[in-house]
């Protein structure tokens, strides 16, 4: 697994965290960022380059994710078309997953990286919606709102998936705390929709499916690679030349 981060400052660092269990990429990032020199003269400055993690070992899946900056509205215009010009490059792709990650006490039509994500798959069929802090509202119509989200696209390969994630700053990640805590949301969610465990078990099948639909265009642009290469060996000989 590769965990690609690109944030508001510039670096080049790929780490093999070898095959050991309990790895916290951010962590290991934060103490990559401590090693830099003059880290924060990067504070505010976009940049294109991304910061590597690379986890290898027998149960880690092949899988590359990208943590891209979340869009900013208080930035300078130059800031905000950096950040936007960031989003475009990994999102136009049609082999990638877009997960939009947004609290769910915000409102739906002021979520800029859902519109985002509906200029570059209008169908949503690449497109995972993942409504975060589902324990922090400020009303009870909000709450109802982010419910109303959940459950009314329960029967959608990609319908919304609720998280609590991280329930203590102190202890961390807590799954049967986040569950106690889903428990008490009235109406109940799906419970194939709330949680880190059930995303985790969602998101591999999704993954395949979406290899499954790239698959015939890739094979189509390997061919023309192929081809292309042949020629270019033809134009320069496919034996060495003699130095003599």
């Amino acid at each position: 697994m590769e965990f690609r981060r690109v944030r508001f400052r510039s670096s080049e660092i790929q780490k093999d965290l070898g095959s050991g269990y309990g790895i916290r990429v951010d962590d290991t990032i934060d103490e990559e960022h401590q090693t830099m020199e003059e880290p924060r003269k990067w504070d505010k400055m976009i940049s294109g380059e991304e910061i590597r993690v690379k986890v290898v070992g027998p149960t880690r899946d092949d899988i590359t994710l990208i943590d891209l900056p979340g869009l900013i509205s208080n930035g300078t215009e130059t800031e905000k078309r950096g950040v936007r010009k960031l989003m475009d490059r990994y999102c136009k792709s049609e082999r990638s997953l877009l997960l939009v990650v947004s609290a769910a006490a915000e409102n739906e039509k002021n979520i800029e990286a859902v519109d985002m994500a509906q200029k570059y798959d209008p169908p949503g069929n690449r497109t995972l919606r993942i409504l975060s802090k589902f324990d922090v509202f400020d009303s009870r119509d909000s709450r109802n709102r982010a419910v109303e989200i959940v459950c009314a696209n329960e029967l959608l390969e990609l319908g919304p998936h609720a998280i609590i994630a991280r329930t203590s700053m102190e202890e961390g990640y807590d799954s049967q705390r986040e569950q106690s805590l889903f428990n008490d949301i009235e109406p109940p969610l799906p419970e194939r929709r709330r949680g880190i465990g059930a995303l985790r078990a969602r998101l591999p099948p999704l993954f395949a499916q979406l290899i499954k639909t790239n698959l015939p265009p890739l094979l189509v642009e390997v061919r023309l690679k192929r081809k292309q290469a042949e020629c270019n060996l033809d134009k320069i000989g496919k034996k060495p030349r003699n130095p003599t």
